[in-house]
C-alpha cells in the first residue's frame, strides 16, 4: 500500500487516475473517489498504517522493503 501511495505522490493527479484505471481495470469514477478519500483523510490513513506496522512487527513480520538489487 505504501508503494501505491508513493506512486500517487509522484504523478500528476489525472495521470495516476488513468494509469490505475488502465492497470487494474477499475472504474475511473471509483479511482477518483478513492484518491479524493486518501487526500482528505491523510492523517487517519497515516495512523492506520502505523498501527498496522506495529501489529505486524509484534507478530514478527518484517515490514521493511527488501533490496531487489541484491
Amino acid at each position: 500500500m505504501q508503494r501505491l501511495r508513493a506512486s500517487f505522490r509522484s504523478l500528476p493527479k489525472r495521470l495516476h487516475c488513468n494509469r490505475i484505471w488502465y492497470n487494474w481495470e477499475l472504474p475511473l469514477a471509483a479511482v477518483s473517489e478513492a484518491i479524493r478519500y486518501c487526500e482528505s483523510h491523510q492523517e487517519l490513513l497515516k495512523l492506520e498504517a502505523e498501527e498496522e506496522g506495529y501489529r505486524l512487527a509484534q507478530e514478527g513480520v518484517s515490514v521493511e522493503p527488501k533490496n531487489s538489487h541484491g
